[in-house]
This record gives structure tokens, C-alpha cells and sequence, in this order.
């Protein structure tokens, strides 16, 4: 847990520092999603917002409509990929419980 915090804390310092410049976020790496604890799913969700904080403020500083255009497109693409990933694990999870369950059950 402790990982956790200086991760998040770390993301705030490297998103502030961000909005100091009208420029676009960096999109997390969300690559590792089917090994992914539930540490570092909580991890990738916090990278999510603050990357989407980050465009945000790019979106509000931009004034090239294909940059800008660009940037609503990646936020919706880093969006939808972490929403799969956030339900493939509900649904792993899920399947770990019920079996346990009906291991239960058997003993």
C-alpha cells in the first residue's frame, strides 16, 4: 500500500508540474493489465484521472483545433481501454470468488 502512495504522489507532482506549460499528458502504460494486482489496478485507475486531469488542462490552454481534436480522441482511447481492463479483472475476480465458494461448499 505504501507503493501506492508515493506513486500517486509522484503522478500529482509530475501532472502539476505539467500544468505549469500548455502540453498534453503522458497516457499511462496500461499494457500489463492481465497480470495486474489489485494494488496496481487502483495504481493504473489513479494514473487514468490524473492523465485525464492533464489533457483537460491542455484542453484548456490549446488553441490548435487538430491537437485539440487529437487529444479528446486519446482521452476516450485511454478511457475505454482502462474500462475493459477495470471489467476483465471484476470478472477474473468474480470467477476466483465463486470457485472458492464451491470449494466451500464441497468440504
Amino acid at each position: 500500500m505504501k507503493k501506492v502512495i508515493v506513486v500517486v504522489c509522484w503522478m500529482m507532482v509530475m501532472v502539476s508540474s505539467a500544468w505549469s506549460v500548455c502540453r498534453e499528458g503522458v497516457a499511462p502504460d496500461l499494457s500489463r493489465s492481465e497480470v495486474m494486482s489489485f494494488d496496481e489496478m487502483l495504481v493504473a485507475q489513479t494514473q487514468v484521472k490524473l492523465y485525464i486531469q492533464a489533457q483537460q488542462q491542455f484542453l484548456n490552454c490549446s488553441n490548435d483545433g487538430f491537437r485539440h481534436n487529437h487529444a479528446i480522441d486519446k482521452m476516450h482511447e485511454v478511457a475505454k481501454v482502462f474500462n475493459r481492463m477495470a471489467r476483465s479483472y471484476k470478472v477474473k475476480e468474480e470467477a476466483k470468488n465463486s470457485v472458492a465458494g464451491l470449494a466451500l461448499v464441497m468440504y
